[in-house]
């Protein structure tokens, strides 16, 4: 839900945002081809085969020179050898783009002028600088690898495209936006929504969490409250409203196992905008539906036979676990638009435990929306 008109691009992350949002709530399935995720799922002997289309598309918007100075000392690693390739297309590909290697050992007085320190900063470390010196963004060796953990399987993913592309956007706006996750309500551990938390990032997004009273979201940043345990106090929920009202955006997302009957604070800051939640989740059989997205870029997970889920809940989620929403009410200066909806085959269960696509007694058939952008004002 926003209040006031949002930036063409900031919108577009949100579409990305709202869906993902609903994802990081279920069942995290780990999928062949991620490329609307500016992600490379797999690290093998082809290395980086070629750069994401997303990220193609933010090299040619470029238009100012930024430098990517990567910490490495004489030698050769894995993860040198990923960077290395990723930095140079990405130079190849755009003009604007300069690499330079900084060896922390031969070079200490370059690295501690560019990044403050020197003890603190590991081999593989990227410290991306904009043209006038005036903006870094450095990102740790570490957050180039994305670790996540299906079942008994621990999945590495060099992530390093989505990091560059991400870190060059922030490095030349002066006050990128910011995701504000907020915690302290039961919500998930950052840990949980991390695959979320490296979306933003590559979308040139600040990431930042924690309670409520301790964040300062300005104009045109992103408030996430994502699947709370506990109620929003008064307090908060008041905060939100104030926000909202000086062009802060929100993002509620809900999932089947979010008590939303016991969260009336939140229930009352979303019926501002005239949204509800549904109980039960939500599936559908493909088999029968074929593309059921209203909107297929921003999420369309499948499930398969090799990540496990396949044998608990045969066919295809619309979003795993997901919340319905009812249809926005109309409200006095409010707007709503679904982002993303069912076919009228969808399933909504009843019973959150069942482990079928198919209706049983109790449930309903039809279509039903999953994500709903909500406006106010002009």
């Amino acid at each position: 839900m926003k209040n006031k008109q949002m930036p063409f691009a900031l919108y577009n992350a949100l579409l990305c945002l709202l869906a993902a949002a609903v994802f990081v709530l279920g069942v995290m399935c780990v999928q062949a081809a991620e490329e609307r995720y500016y992600l490379k799922w797999d690290v093998s002997e082809d290395r980086v085969t070629q750069l994401s289309d997303y990220t193609q598309s933010r090299l040619d918007a470029l238009q100012e020179d930024v430098t990517l100075h990567l910490v490495h000392s004489p030698g050769s690693s894995t993860l040198f050898d990923l960077q290395q390739e990723t930095l140079l297309k990405m130079a190849a590909e755009c003009d604007h783009v300069n690499v330079v290697y900084l060896d922390p050992e031969a070079q200490p007085h370059l690295l501690l002028a560019l990044a403050g320190d020197t003890a603190g900063i590991a081999e593989g470390t990227v410290v991306v600088q904009n043209e006038n010196a005036t903006r870094t963004v450095r990102i740790n060796a570490e957050e180039f690898m994305f670790a996540r953990r299906i079942g008994e399987e621990e999945y590495t993913i060099y992530c390093g495209e989505a990091m560059l592309i991400g870190g060059i956007d922030r490095a030349v706006d002066e006050d990128p936006a910011a995701v504000w996750f907020v915690q302290g309500h039961g919500e998930p551990e950052t840990d949980a929504l991390s695959q979320w938390m490296l979306q933003c990032r590559a979308m040139g997004l600040e990431v930042r969490s924690g309670a409520m009273g301790l964040m300062s979201p300005k104009a045109g940043d992103v408030v996430a409250v994502v699947d709370p345990q506990v109620d929003l106090t008064l307090a908060e929920t008041d905060a939100l409203k104030a926000l909202l009202a000086d062009g802060v955006h929100l993002i509620v997302a809900c999932g089947a196992d979010t008590p939303v009957d016991r969260l009336h604070n939140l229930q009352a800051l979303c019926d501002l905008y005239g949204l509800a939640f549904r109980s039960g989740w939500t599936v559908e059989n493909p088999t029968e539906t074929g593309y059921f997205v209203d909107e297929p870029a921003l999420l369309t997970p499948a499930l398969t036979a090799d990540n496990g889920v396949m044998t608990t809940l045969p066919g295809r989620l619309i979003l795993p676990r997901a919340s319905a929403l009812a249809e926005a009410a109309l409200r006095p200066g409010v707007t709503a638009r679904v982002l993303l909806t069912t076919s009228d085959r969808a399933v909504l269960k009843a019973d959150v435990n069942a482990a079928t696509h198919e209706a049983e007694l109790g449930d309903e058939s039809g279509a039903v929306p999953l994500a709903i952008l909500a406006q106010a004002g002009d």
